[in-house]
């Protein structure tokens, strides 16, 4: 159960037996991947998973989920 405190950025699921394929879904919780498995990414080798991972850590939703808690954190501080 997420709180106005934690939010998940994204979830990755791999085979333990094997490095790639990785597939990472977006903004769910694990429950509802669990339900609905349907991966936003599947990549397939190294370069793949750097630049997905870099492409979603640097879009504009993260950026805001970022700021939004680091706002909330400094009101808490004060």
């Amino acid at each position: 159960m997420e709180s106005n405190y934690e939010k998940t950025i994204l979830i990755m699921y791999s085979n333990p037996e094997t490095e790639y394929p990785v597939a990472i879904t977006l903004g769910n919780r694990f429950e509802e991947d669990c339900d609905l498995f349907a991966p936003d990414y599947i990549c397939s080798n190294k370069e793949e998973f750097e630049k997905t991972i870099k492409d979603i850590l640097a879009s504009d939703r993260i950026l805001n989920i970022i700021q939004m808690l680091f706002s909330k954190a400094s009101m808490l501080s004060s």
